[in-house]
């Protein structure tokens, strides 16, 4: 498909969607050019060299970013390892806490059956103390039904 494209300097440009084209170049953009060259050619040929790096002066800072990233990384895995063992030692807190709970709930069935036990025990202690009280009744009241009847006679 062939479509008309406007150009900002005037000029109508016919391009194929296929192979688009480039509008053309302007005088503004060869004046803007020759000023460029101008303002960077120290007239040798050459543009200004601090737009240049050396071979050294780029290895060097790849090995300062290289230098700048392991250390980041290393303060992020010492940063992680401590925040590894800050949750170790909460999560070793916390199971103390469960085995704790754990440990009173195992013991439970000892405890209900020694309270049951004390019970049982406090009660058979109880009724013999009523038998004796009982049977002591029933003996001092025979001894002194009996002396009283010798002292009738």
């Amino acid at each position: 498909m062939v479509s008309k494209m406007d150009n900002p300097n005037g000029l109508h440009i016919v391009s194929d969607d296929k192979f688009k084209t480039s509008p053309l170049p302007t005088v503004d953009h060869y004046t803007q050019t020759i000023d460029n060259e101008e303002k960077y050619n120290n007239g040798n040929g050459g543009g200004n060299m601090e737009d240049y790096v050396t071979h050294r002066e780029l290895q060097s800072e790849l090995e300062k970013q290289d230098l700048k990233v392991k250390n980041q990384f290393t303060e992020t895995n010492s940063k992680i390892n401590e925040l590894e063992i800050k949750m170790n030692s909460r999560f070793n807190k916390i199971d103390a806490r469960f085995d704790n709970i754990n440990d009173k709930f195992d013991s439970l069935p000892e405890k209900i059956e020694n309270i049951v036990m004390k019970n049982n025990q406090e009660r058979d202690k109880e009724q013999k103390e009523t038998r004796r009280y009982l049977w002591g009744t029933i003996f001092i009241g025979t001894v002194s039904m009996i002396i009283s009847i010798i002292a009738l006679f």
